[in-house]
């Protein structure tokens, strides 16, 4: 895993700008890097985009990143892949996802403890 040395912190409190509250559950920013050796998240907040980084290992066409992108998501917050949907840049880096039925404490919880493992 990457190291972030000293924004690690600025990680860990900033994060919270990439996620809202929606009626339907929790919508989560985020911007995609495709073509990567492994996927994973949360890689680390970008501040000038506002948005969580998440590595996927496929490549941006067909929809395999997308693909890849709900499949583990759904892994990494224990849901059904039919509960996450992509309301924003399904042709694009930058991204908007609908974490449906989760709430923004849940969401949190899962993201801090893997950005403090980092």
């Amino acid at each position: 895993m990457m190291k972030i040395g000293k924004s690690n912190k600025d990680s860990t409190t900033n994060f919270k700008n990439a996620i809202a509250v929606s009626k339907e559950g929790v919508l989560l920013d985020l911007h995609v890097i495709p073509r990567s050796d492994k996927t994973y998240f949360p890689v680390k907040y970008n501040k000038w985009r506002k948005s969580m980084e998440i590595k996927v290992n496929c490549e941006a066409r067909e929809n395999k990143a997308n693909d890849e992108l709900i499949a583990y998501l759904a892994s990494f917050f224990s849901m059904n892949e039919k509960e996450i949907i992509i309301v924003y840049g399904r042709k694009s880096r930058d991204k908007t996802v609908l974490l449906r039925k989760k709430n923004m404490n849940e969401i949190n919880a899962k993201i801090v403890g893997a950005l403090s493992e980092l």
